[in-house]
């Protein structure tokens, strides 16, 4: 997913990589990538700087948090990002308080961009903090475990955490002096 900018003009250029989906890996308790990576990217010159605006589409398998069980999940995010050459000068060790607008600029040395960061941080980007594989999913049983969107479980409703029975005796008990 290279670029060299030599090969693109003030106009508009379209450009659009297929990539396996064996080219990126993560741990597998992040995503498991499913389906190859489609990359569109419109390419613009402006001076010395490179607008890339694009597309990220792939589909992830992911675990539920609820019930463990691993499914599908579509990627199709957008991104935005301004390419400047890369300039050692502009390096320094003191600190440099960032600007909105600075997090949307990347460097390019040897008039090469490659897209390979920002492809990945799109799909990382896009994987939910807690992933759920339907928003009717019921979990797991907290007691014996069972994946309660298969069947129900046998065990008792009335199921009570022992450090919580003082408490639930002391109510029957107001309750009843009342």
């Amino acid at each position: 997913m290279k670029i060299n900018i030599k090969d693109i003009t003030a106009e508009i250029t379209e450009l659009i990589f297929t990539v396996p989906a064996s080219y990126f890996t993560f741990s597998p308790d992040e995503a498991i990538i499913r389906k190859d990576i489609q990359v569109k990217a419109k390419v613009e010159k402006v001076g010395r700087e490179i607008l890339i605006r694009g597309s990220v589409k792939t589909q992830l398998e992911l675990e539920c948090s609820r019930c463990l069980t691993h499914f599908l999940y579509s990627v199709a995010e957008n991104f935005q990002t301004i390419f400047q050459p890369f300039s050692p000068t502009r390096v320094s060790e003191e600190e440099v308080e960032l600007a909105k607008e600075d997090l949307d600029i990347e460097f390019y040395k040897d008039d090469i961009i490659d897209l390979t960061n920002i492809v990945r941080d799109q799909i990382l980007l896009s994987i939910p903090m807690i992933p759920i594989c339907e928003t009717q999913c019921q979990g797991l049983c907290p007691h014996c475990g069972q994946n309660l969107n298969q069947g129900k479980c046998s065990c008792s409703a009335e199921a009570i955490d022992p450090r919580w029975r003082k408490l639930q005796d002391f109510a029957k008990k107001k309750t009843i002096m009342n």
